[in-house]
């Protein structure tokens, strides 16, 4: 995953090394997932536009707008510029 942490950044959820990490960088998001979890991406009006099950580093090209990410029993929410 590009660039690790980055606590400054409105569009980064960061994560302590060994968990999940979700982060939005352009039109990309960026998930890594320790062990295998299921991925699921919303829009804020509750549409599925993904799931899957995913181990390590994964990126999704997406419109931008804002999302909700939910892996590993946590919602994240997520802006795509």
């Amino acid at each position: 995953m590009p660039g690790g942490d980055t606590p400054d950044d409105p569009t980064s959820n960061a994560a302590i090394n060994g968990e999940v990490q979700v982060k939005a960088l352009g039109s990309t998001l960026y998930i890594y997932t320790p062990k295998e979890e299921t991925l699921s991406v919303y829009t804020l009006t509750g549409h599925l536009l993904k799931q899957q099950r995913t181990t390590g580093s994964t990126e999704h090209r997406l419109p931008a707008g804002l999302y909700l990410v939910r892996v590993d029993g946590r919602t994240y929410k997520v802006v795509i510029r």
